[in-house]
């Protein structure tokens, strides 16, 4: 999953969001959290379903993507730009 894009990527991307994550837990690939008591939390939320995956409408999307444009803006998100060809200005 793509956690560092999540808004962009999961949520706008494919209509869903991933409710409940602990809050004592940082949002962040489970491969990159190194604190067991953060795993064990996560496990926990997982496995009694208190973070679970829950569908959004059109409504809710709209918000989200205004929330987004609103970050991009601030300068809270930076966008990934497009990376230049490697033959780009070259003869061919």
């Amino acid at each position: 999953m793509n956690y560092e894009r999540y808004i962009k990527a999961v949520v706008l991307g494919y209509g869903c969001e991933l409710v409940g994550w602990p809050k004592t837990v940082n949002f962040v690939s489970p491969t990159n959290i190194t604190n067991i008591d953060d795993m064990t939390a996560l496990r926990d939320a997982l496995k009694d379903g208190t973070c679970r995956w829950k569908s959004i409408n059109e409504e809710e999307r709209k918000k989200w993507r205004a929330e987004y444009e609103r970050q991009v803006e601030e300068g809270e998100i930076v966008e990934k730009g497009r990376r230049h060809r490697s033959d780009a200005g070259g003869k061919r």
